[in-house]
């Protein structure tokens, strides 16, 4: 292990050294296969996710950044993260929001990972709710509504009806909607 891990130490050393190369960019091509494949993470282990955590200070493109809070939201449940540095992340996360550096999908997933980690659904709402148009809202609000209705209810009833009904658009063929929504 320790051979592997000096490679690895290297390899961060370069990258973070030489952010203007093919290298730096393929990295994180790399890191959205690593983040959706659990047993990549699982073999480079948590050296590999403390350096994760160390270059996240040094990225200033939002996309990168975004990218790399959604890869370490996607590993907490392994490698455990103290409260306010979660906090932190979150907030960074949210500012990636902002500034459209984030998918739809990847964003509703990340978000999710922040409310396993402890951030409350209603501080989440509330921050989207601050942050986006109505329509990136409802967006994030359907997919999250789609794998937690209980749990995002309460913290949107002024949005709820709007949810459900985009949500049941996106779920079900168009024509049994129509027939379906109340008028």
């Amino acid at each position: 292990m320790p051979d592997k891990n000096r490679i690895m130490d290297e390899a961060f050393q370069y990258l973070l050294e030489n952010q203007d190369t093919i290298e730096y960019d393929a990295f994180f091509v790399c890191l959205q296969s690593i983040k959706s494949i659990p047993p990549l993470m699982d073999y480079f282990g948590k050296h590999f996710f403390e350096h994760l955590i160390t270059m996240l200070s040094r990225i200033e493109d939002n996309y990168k950044k975004a990218e790399l809070i959604e890869t370490i939201m996607n590993y907490t449940d392994e490698y455990s993260l103290d409260e306010m540095y979660i906090k932190d992340l979150f907030d960074q996360y949210i500012v990636c929001v902002l500034k459209k550096a984030v998918s739809l999908q990847n964003v509703s997933v990340c978000l999710l990972d922040f409310w396993n980690a402890g951030i409350s659904m209603q501080e989440i709402v509330s921050n989207l709710e601050s942050h986006l148009g109505s329509e990136e809202l409802t967006g994030v609000l359907v997919i999250l509504y789609a794998h937690h209705p209980n749990i995002l209810s309460p913290c949107i009833p002024h949005l709820l009806k709007e949810v459900q009904v985009a949500y049941r658009i996106r779920e079900c063929d168009p024509f049994e909607v129509i027939f379906t929504l109340p008028v």
